[in-house]
This record gives structure tokens, C-alpha cells and sequence, in this order.
């Protein structure tokens, strides 16, 4: 009877071990499964709630994507604008992006060009800027929107003007650097055939005497 009895205790202490072994397992994954989730897909606010914060909220497809120093900007044409300027266009720098798809390391997911988004824009890419494919939901909260004026673009970011302005300029250095370079090699080239023909000459010359 004592040897049944130690040999239940110490399976009930297994069992006990195993379970609590089971239910720590569990709980750390839930809680980092949980941690992982809040940092990447959590949303704060509703569409419409985020469209009083926006400065700028509009559906559209990324066309280009145009880099300046450090920095990079992305080239929409605008399909729906439920706020924010008609233009046909919009500009979004890679700066603001702190908040779109961010994680708990702070990463973001830049935009893919040829892929359509539904942009929150207010001073930053805010947390809702989704896959348009994914945003049927906020769509549907916010409603009809309008559609741009015909024709109608935004204007170009100062930065990415002087990108542009910096960009040319080194082009034309370029081009004046390596036209100075062709004609010295030109020239080199002439003076070495003319010194040539000279001593040709001058050797005929002595031959002769």
C-alpha cells in the first residue's frame, strides 16, 4: 500500500509539472503573439475619426518613385479624394511614413509602386494608410468622395525640385568635364602627330646632307 501510495504521488507531481509547463508555454505565446500584434496591425481610430485628424485623405495608385538626398518621394495619380486639395496628383515623402505598417522596432513598409492605397495623410502616413484592396471597410465608412479636377497636379515638393535642380546641374558638370577632357586629349593627340612629322622631316633633312 505505501509503494502504490508513493508511486501516485509521484505521478500526480509529473502531471502537475507537465501541466504547468503547458499552461507557461501558452500564456508567453499569447502574450508575444499579442505583443506582435498591437505593434503591427493595430488601428486607433475609425476612417472617419481619422479623416477629421487627415490634412489629406485620398485613394490612388503609386506611379514613381522619385529620390532626393537621404530621402525619397512617392508619386500618386489620385483617383478619389474624400479630403484635402483635387489635384490629379500628390506627392508623399518616405519620411512621414513612421507610421504606416509600424512595428515595435520602428520598421515601416514603404509604398510599391503600381500597387493602390487609401492614404491618410496628415503630416505623417498615418497607421490606416492600407492596400486599397484591404480598406473596403473604410470606404464604405467614409463615403462617397470626389474626383480630382481633370489635369489638375500638385505642386512639386521644393525638395524634390532642388533634387531635380542639383540632379541637372551635375549633369551639365559632367558634360562640360567631359568635353574639356576631349579636347585636351584632342589636342594632345595633334601636337604629337605634328612634333612627329616635324622630327620626320627634320631627320630627312639631315640625310640628305
Amino acid at each position: 500500500m505505501a509503494i502504490s501510495t508513493r508511486h501516485l504521488t509521484e505521478s500526480l507531481g509529473l502531471v502537475t509539472r507537465s501541466v504547468l509547463i503547458v499552461l507557461l508555454a501558452s500564456t508567453a505565446f499569447l502574450f508575444f503573439a499579442r505583443e506582435s500584434d498591437a505593434c503591427t496591425v493595430w488601428i486607433p481610430e475609425s476612417a472617419l475619426e481619422e479623416l477629421q485628424r487627415s490634412s489629406y485623405v485620398f485613394s490612388g495608385k503609386v506611379v514613381s518613385v522619385h529620390p532626393v538626398p537621404n530621402d525619397r518621394f512617392y508619386e500618386f495619380r489620385v483617383d478619389t479624394v474624400w479630403k484635402g486639395p483635387l489635384h490629379g496628383t500628390a506627392y508623399i515623402r518616405e519620411n512621414e511614413l513612421g507610421g504606416l505598417g509600424a512595428s515595435c522596432e520602428g520598421g515601416y513598409q514603404p509604398f510599391i509602386v503600381g500597387k493602390e492605397y487609401l492614404v491618410y495623410d496628415d503630416n505623417h502616413v498615418a497607421k490606416r494608410t492600407n492596400l486599397l484592396v484591404n480598406a473596403s471597410r473604410d470606404i464604405a465608412e467614409l463615403g462617397e468622395g470626389k474626383r480630382p479636377v481633370p489635369g489638375s497636379r500638385a505642386p512639386v515638393p521644393s525638395a524634390l525640385l532642388k533634387a531635380r535642380t542639383d540632379i541637372a546641374q551635375a549633369r551639365i558638370e559632367d558634360e562640360q568635364t567631359t568635353r574639356t577632357w576631349t579636347l585636351l586629349i584632342v589636342w594632345t593627340a595633334v601636337l604629337l602627330v605634328v612634333i612627329v612629322i616635324c622630327m620626320l622631316l627634320w631627320k630627312h633633312a639631315v640625310s640628305r646632307k
